[in-house]
């Protein structure tokens, strides 16, 4: 059988397949190579308009690839990073990242919280290291997407830091402690913000935005889906451990216990609630009957109820989803406590070998505290909303929304929407192919609109 091709350093019975792999190796780089085109492909690319995008595509294509050799990457490959994830307008990411910062391991002075917390780092990219056996140092920050590090140290004003002697620079002057605190945090801010970042990290290019995302927008149907879904998860938490936690009701205060929402607010989280949890364990028409009405509002505000051991110590907490701040519920050597409790996992928090001292115990329990005040400042739970026309404070909108809301749960657990009703079982008819011309008109349309002539 005489050869196909006779080429030097190739044999005779190559297959096709190898020897056009064999001239792609051996064609010129991008930018001056040009694709012969297979012989029933040869008309179509000798279009004009064809040839002028192809044209386009060769020249981006090599200099896309030459900047990312020189380093000079775009932002759209810094998203993708080796290193770690990047997605800045990512509601669930903010909440896990602030969710890392607790009093075990953040402590800042109380003069200069306002501009550096939790919200401030965590919406930049960064997470606070666990507190543990290997890592005591609070303030330990790393980024979720280059791995920097960095850690925040102030002139403490609390007796927590004052048997560490690296954080006594001058004692007993409160006026110098601010004033020093004050350039620390200037400092930390931009660091946090762009320069403790690696050079290529996409944090420094944006963070991550609040408006629309960690504080809604009210009246806007996804908004009120995803507050509403939270909520269930919530109150669903409370309601799992209602053996428990009905026990508590004295450390409320009488003015939150006393606040019942409105009947067609519960009538609608109760049918919520069974529909979208319809194999629970326990009957939950039987149980809504006797808790207390200030679960309802408990969940609106965000607690959720968790457990905690310190040594011997079994400790309940409520925390809230939003801003993380934990309260103590109780502080026992007894381990009876958790009898009764159903929490997932993501509720039982990792154990600390290191019993509760009387400086962490005492800085979040409280005989009776208020959930509407117990949150962080920035907390979206107490805060207003994100309205370009009202101010409205996000209990009152959510009340008032789930109240007069008409929505109902799909058998997918989302909520079906009001002003327009979907029939996914509904046929679909598809669209007649159109020939090569019709294709030709809309390139020809958009290389006038979108691109200027070279």
């Amino acid at each position: 059988m005489e050869p196909i091709f006779e080429m030097e350093g190739v044999g005779g019975d190559t297959m096709r397949v190898i020897l056009e792999c064999y001239r792609a190796v051996e064609a010129p780089g991008h930018e001056q190579y040009q694709a012969v085109p297979k012989a029933r492909d040869r008309l179509y690319c000798q279009n004009a308009d064809v040839q002028y995008f192809q044209r386009i595509k060769q020249k981006n294509h090599y200099n896309y690839h030459k900047s990312n050799i020189d380093g000079n990457t775009a932002i759209v490959d810094k998203i993708q990073s080796k290193n770690g994830h990047f997605d800045p307008f990512n509601r669930q990411e903010l909440l896990n990242r602030l969710k890392t910062f607790t009093v075990m391991n953040w402590n800042v002075p109380s003069s200069i919280c306002g501009e550096m917390n939790e919200l401030k780092c965590a919406r930049n990219g960064w997470k606070c290291i666990s507190f543990s056996m290997n890592n005591n140092t609070k303030n330990h920050l790393i980024c979720t997407a280059c791995n920097q590090q960095l850690v925040l140290k102030f002139h403490a004003d609390s007796d927590i830091f004052h048997h560490q002697d690296s954080y006594s620079f001058v004692d007993g002057d409160d006026e110098f402690d601010e004033e020093f605190n004050a350039k620390l945090a200037k400092l930390y801010l931009q660091q946090v913000v762009c320069d403790g970042h690696a050079v290529d990290c996409c944090w420094r290019q944006l963070e991550t935005t609040l408006e629309n995302l960690y504080y809604p927008r009210p009246y806007v149907e996804a908004s009120d889906e995803v507050l509403i879904l939270d909520y269930l998860h919530t109150f669903k938490n409370l309601l799992d451990n209602h053996v428990v936690l009905s026990d508590y009701g004295d450390s409320f205060v009488d003015s939150f216990t006393s606040h019942v929402p409105e009947e067609k607010f519960i009538v609608n989280t109760n049918t919520w609630l069974l529909s979208k949890y319809p194999d629970n364990k326990e009957n939950f028409s039987v149980v809504l009957q006797y808790i207390p009405k200030w679960y309802y509002r408990l969940a609106m505000l965000g607690w959720s109820l968790n457990i905690q051991t310190f040594d011997k110590q079994v400790v309940l907490l409520l925390i809230c989803s939003k801003c993380n701040q934990r309260v103590f519920l109780n502080s026992t050597h007894v381990n009876n406590v958790s009898i009764g409790l159903d929490l997932s996992t993501s509720k039982v928090l990792t154990p600390c070998v290191n019993p509760i001292t009387l400086n962490v115990a005492d800085e979040e329990t409280v005989d009776r505290f208020n959930p509407y005040t117990e949150h962080k400042p920035w907390c979206c739970n107490i805060n207003h909303m994100n309205s370009l026309s009202e101010q409205i404070y996000f209990y009152d909108y959510f009340e008032t929304m789930v109240a007069k809301s008409t929505k109902v749960l799909r058998a997918d657990g989302l909520f079906s929407l009001d002003d327009m009703l979907i029939d996914f079982n509904a046929p679909v008819k598809r669209r007649a192919s159109f020939d090569i011309n019709e294709g030709m008109e809309r390139l020809h349309k958009l290389r006038k609109f979108y691109l200027k002539e070279e």
